[in-house]
């Protein structure tokens, strides 16, 4: 059974956003180049933190080949947690007190009163709108803490 986000594992969601520590990524929870970079969308930080906080297992990978612009081969890989590597695994989950795999939020009014002072994503009151859409479409981690802040 799931309860409301549980207000530490948002805390740690939002100031890991927040950080700096993470570069973002678009289309999975974690992607890593041929250099070592590391990249996270916003629920591959999740993730990370239940990584971190809960357990000691580690990220899997597969690895594949891509053509980068000027024609040269490059490798990437992405990172695999519990299983998954686009949505939240269901310990994830568990631990946030998150019911979707791929979260939403739908904002109240006083939350988008809010969210529009601080940020640049504009959603409409009673839309509802996962967070890995607007991770995907290019909305920063400063923003989408804010989003996650007061919507969710």
């Amino acid at each position: 059974m799931f309860k409301p986000m549980q207000p530490d594992v948002k805390k740690l969601w939002v100031e890991a956003l927040r950080s700096g520590e993470y570069k973002q990524a678009r289309g999975h929870l974690k992607l890593v180049d041929d250099q070592s970079n590391e990249q996270f969308c916003v629920l591959g930080i999740l993730c990370d933190l239940h990584r971190k906080h809960v357990t000691s297992i580690e990220w899997d990978y597969y690895t594949y080949p891509y053509l980068e612009d000027d024609s040269t081969w490059k490798v990437k890989s992405t990172g695999i947690y519990f299983s998954s590597d686009c949505s939240l695994p269901l310990a994830v989950q568990e631990w946030a007190g998150l019911k979707d795999s791929i979260p939403c939020v739908s904002p109240s009014l006083n939350a988008l009163k809010i969210v529009y002072q601080d940020t640049m994503v504009r959603l409409r009151l009673g839309e509802k709108v996962s967070l890995a859409a607007l991770n995907d479409d290019g909305v920063n981690f400063e923003d989408l803490a804010n989003v996650i802040e007061y919507c969710l």
